[in-house]
C-alpha cells in the first residue's frame, strides 16, 4: 500500500494563521466491498471555536482522491462513513459524500487536532494497488443570519431601490424583485430580480495557492490537462511556465513543467518553480503563495474538482462584514482606513517565496495592494501573510468579520455575479449536482465579477467590499487574478 497525503498549507479574540496538516495517512481496502478505510491526523494551527461556535468558528473541509491498478487516473472519493478516533475534532457529513467538513468539538483558540477515520466506498474499480491523496483545506463558518449588500459609498454596486445612500438588508432567503422597492443592482437596470440567501455556508479561509492548484493539474489526465491551463501542451516551446505562458516567472507565478512536454503523451508532472532553477517545490518555490494568472473558468474547474462552489458577490459581501451595518466605502477589516503595501525595494518582502515569507513592515489596515508595476515583488503574495500567531485584533490582520484573510487584495476574487446565479443555480453551480469531478463548460466570464481589488490595483474603486468589476473588462486581466470557493 502506497500513501499519498496532500499538504496545503475586534470581536471575540481570534489567532491568525495557517500550517494545516494530514500526516500517518493508513489506507486499508476492502476488495470483497469495493471500499477502504483510510485513517489519518489532521491538525492546524491558530484555529478557533468561541461559545459554541454559534457565530465564531473555523474547520476543514478533506476530501479524498484515489485510483487503482486497473484505472490509473486519479477519481473522487465518495465518503460513506466518518469517524472521530481521538482529538478535540468534530465533523458534519457531507449529504453529497464529496468529502467531510472536520471543526473543533470544544470551545478553544489554538492548536486543533486530533486523528480521523474516513470510509469511501462504490469505488470504481476493484482496490488493488489503491493509491490515495489526502486533502485539507481550511475553512471558516459563515453562520445563518441576515446581512448588508451596499455601503451608500460613492461606489456601491447595490442599493434599496432607487436610494443610494441606502443598503439592502438582507433578512431571509429570497428572491429580491426590483418592481417591489427591492435591491437595484447598479449599472443594469433590466435585471428584474436577484436570488439572495441567509442560510449557513463555509467559505475558504484563504485564497486558492499555487501548491492547490498544482495538486489539482496533477489529478487530471493530459486531455484534461490541456484544457486546464492556456499554455498549448502538444506544441514546442521554451514557454514552459503553463499558466503564464512564459519562459521565466511572471508575476510571481511559478507553475511550471519540464521542457519536452510536447514529447510526452500521458499527464505531465506540474510544479512551483519560483525561482527558476528547474527543481521542484523548493522551500522558496512559492508554494503557499496565492495562484493569480486564473480565469473563472479555471478557478471554478479547481472549486469543482475539490466539491466546493464558486461564492457569489453576496456571499463575499456577507463574509467580510458579517450582520454589521456598513461603513461607506469599507475594506474587508471594517473600515475605509488602508495601508497598501508598495514593494518600493526588495527588502520589504522577507524570506522570498518561502513558507514564512513575511512583510517587513507591520501595521493596521494593511493590504497587498499597489500601482507600482516596476517595483520588484509585483504579483501576489503568501496567502495569509498579513496575520500571524500574534496578531489578535482584526485591523492588524486585516481580516473579514469572520476571520478570512486576504478578501481586500492580494488577488482580485472571482464571485458569481449575483443576477447569473439565479439562472445557473439548478445546473452547474447547484451543490447537489457537484460530483468531484473535473469538466464542465459554459462561460464562467459573463457570469462573474472581481471583488477585492489586487496586487496591483489600489484604487478604492475596484477593491471596497461592496464594489465589483465585470470580469469582462479589459483593464483587468488573468495575471491579477484568482479565488476561493465555498461549502
Amino acid at each position: 500500500m502506497k500513501k499519498i497525503t496532500t499538504f496545503f498549507a475586534m470581536l471575540p479574540l481570534l489567532l491568525f494563521g495557517s500550517n494545516i496538516q494530514v500526516t500517518n495517512v493508513q489506507v486499508t481496502p476492502n476488495t470483497s466491498t469495493n471500499e477502504a478505510v483510510i485513517t489519518f491526523d489532521l491538525s492546524w494551527d491558530n484555529g478557533w471555536r468561541i461559545a459554541g461556535g454559534t457565530e465564531f468558528m473555523d474547520g476543514a473541509w478533506v476530501f479524498i482522491k484515489y485510483r487503482t491498478m486497473a484505472m490509473p487516473e486519479w477519481k473522487h472519493g465518495f465518503v460513506s462513513s466518518s469517524n472521530i478516533v481521538s482529538g478535540i475534532l468534530g465533523y458534519e457529513a457531507d449529504p453529497r459524500q464529496l468529502g467531510v467538513k472536520f471543526m473543533p468539538s470544544v470551545d478553544t483558540v489554538g492548536t486543533i487536532n486530533g486523528s480521523v477515520g474516513i470510509t469511501i466506498s462504490n469505488l470504481l474499480s476493484t482496490p488493488y494497488g489503491l493509491e490515495v491523496q489526502v486533502h485539507a483545506v481550511e475553512m471558516v463558518k459563515i453562520p445563518s443570519s441576515p446581512y448588508y449588500v451596499g455601503d451608500y459609498g460613492d461606489y456601491s454596486w447595490h442599493q434599496y431601490g432607487s436610494n443610494n445612500d441606502e443598503p439592502y438588508h438582507v433578512t431571509q432567503s429570497d428572491t429580491i424583485y426590483r418592481t417591489q422597492g427591492g435591491i437595484d443592482h447598479l449599472n443594469n437596470s433590466s435585471v428584474p430580480y436577484v436570488v439572495a440567501s441567509t442560510e449557513e455556508f463555509w467559505v475558504m479561509k484563504y485564497e486558492v495557492s499555487q501548491d492547490q492548484f498544482v495538486s489539482f493539474l496533477n489529478s487530471l489526465s493530459r486531455t484534461q490537462q490541456d484544457n486546464a491551463v492556456p499554455l498549448d501542451l502538444s506544441t514546442s516551446s521554451n514557454n514552459v511556465f503553463a499558466l503564464s505562458e512564459t519562459a521565466t516567472p511572471s508575476f510571481r507565478n511559478g507553475i511550471r513543467i519540464d521542457a519536452g512536454f510536447d514529447t510526452v503523451s500521458g499527464p505531465l508532472t506540474f510544479y512551483c518553480d519560483l525561482n527558476n532553477n528547474s527543481v521542484a517545490n523548493e522551500n522558496t518555490d512559492g508554494l503557499n503563495i496565492a495562484c493569480n494568472y486564473l480565469s473563472p473558468d479555471q478557478l471554478y474547474d479547481y472549486l469543482h474538482w475539490a466539491g466546493l462552489q464558486a461564492m457569489t458577490e453576496f456571499d463575499y459581501e456577507k463574509c467580510s462584514r458579517g450582520p454589521l451595518f456598513p461603513n461607506a466605502d469599507e475594506f474587508a477589516w471594517g473600515t475605509s482606513d488602508i495601508a497598501p503595501i508598495d514593494f518600493t525595494s526588495s527588502s520589504m518582502l522577507q524570506n522570498s517565496g518561502a513558507p514564512n515569507e513575511t512583510v517587513q513592515v507591520k501595521m493596521n489596515y494593511r493590504a497587498h495592494l499597489h500601482t507600482n508595476t516596476s517595483s520588484p515583488f509585483t504579483g501576489p503574495i503568501r496567502c495569509g501573510v498579513l496575520a500571524e500567531s500574534n496578531t489578535t485584533t482584526r485591523i492588524g490582520a486585516s481580516a473579514s468579520y469572520y476571520g478570512l484573510q486576504d478578501l481586500t487584495g492580494n488577488v482580485g476574487e472571482y464571485v458569481l455575479i449575483q443576477y447569473g446565479y439565479a439562472e445557473i443555480l439548478g445546473v452547474t453551480f447547484n451543490p447537489d449536482t457537484l460530483n468531484g469531478e473535473h469538466g464542465f463548460n459554459f462561460n464562467a466570464r459573463d457570469y462573474s465579477l472581481v471583488k477585492g481589488g489586487s496586487n496591483i490595483y489600489a484604487l478604492s474603486s475596484t477593491a471596497t467590499v461592496s464594489i465589483c468589476v465585470s470580469a469582462t473588462t479589459n483593464d483587468i486581466p488573468v495575471y491579477m487574478n484568482g479565488g476561493r470557493g465555498r461549502l
